[in-house]
């Protein structure tokens, strides 16, 4: 496993330091000096970095796993950044949340959601011979999206896995070829151990109980009491209690399954386009 620290930084000698010591990067815009790359935390080069540039801080942090850690978890979450599927909003036909936060410009932040129709997708996909999974265009890891090939080889062999047609916005009729995949075990709250960075806390607009945890490995700082994860052959959720900041920010759910379930796709190569994370089991 190892740590990658994104940067995004304005600053001409930002670009004489990089080009010096071949770091690959990107510009935020063509014609500006905001310079966007990419440090492995604890090598040669980041702790260069450190010394020359000591009050820079990164974006975010993102922690990469090898092939050989995701093998060895027991448990793990699955997410697809593979965004294909075109969903204009969720509307209140499609599911039920909290707003707790309204801003200028039409923004708003909710939390609390719960699906409670099918997804309504204003395009349909088309599925590469070697694609299998998707998500919603504009980013939401909350929901996974399957062909029917994939609905096939998966159905009957996991416990709480459910299969939904996604409908067309304008006609309300089911879209051939795209499911959406429903976790239906949602874990409770009280199966998460919290320590060393998350805690458990309370909505301040309804006093519903969510579990905060730090933003660098979002899904691998969740700590599962093992009592909760029964068999191999399950799949969960762990409903919309998870957030990483405690005042603004939406709740957001997790995927978790087996290392069975990895290895099934594995053989089958059918894991492009997903992403997984070790899960602590305590």
């Amino acid at each position: 496993m190892k740590i990658l620290r994104h940067y995004c930084i304005g600053k001409k000698r930002i670009a004489k330091f990089l080009e010096k010591y071949k770091v690959p990067y990107s510009k935020l815009y063509d014609d500006d000096d905001e310079y966007v790359f990419d440090l492995e935390e604890g090598t040669e080069i980041y702790q260069i970095f450190k010394r020359k540039f000591p009050l820079q801080i990164e974006l975010h942090r993102e922690k990469i796993y090898s092939k050989e850690d995701l093998e060895q978890a027991e448990w793990l979450s699955v997410r697809s950044f593979t965004e294909k599927i075109i969903v204009d909003e969720l509307d209140d036909k499609t599911v039920e949340q909290s707003c707790y936060y309204r801003g200028i410009l039409w923004t708003s932040g909710y939390r609390h959601l719960k699906q409670i129709g099918k997804i309504q997708a204003e395009k349909m996909l088309k599925w590469g011979n070697r694609h299998f999974f998707c998500g919603f265009d504009w980013g939401c890891q909350n929901f996974l999206f399957c062909s029917e090939r994939t609905r096939k080889l998966l159905e009957g062999q996991w416990n709480g896995l459910e299969f939904i047609e996604a409908v067309q916005r304008k006609s309300g009729k089911n879209i051939p070829d795209i499911y959406q995949m429903v976790f239906k075990t949602e874990l409770p709250i009280q199966a998460f151990e919290t320590g060393k960075g998350s805690k458990e806390i309370q909505c301040e607009l309804c006093g519903k109980k969510m579990i905060y945890i730090p933003d660098c490995g979002i899904y691998t700082s969740l700590k599962i009491k093992k009592e909760y994860l029964k068999d191999y052959k399950d799949v969960y959720n762990t409903g919309q209690i998870l957030t990483y900041n405690r005042h603004l920010q939406d709740g957001f759910g997790v995927h978790i399954v087996s290392k069975e379930f990895y290895r099934f796709c594995e053989e089958r190569k059918m894991n492009r386009g997903l992403i997984y994370e070790p899960i602590e089991v305590v």
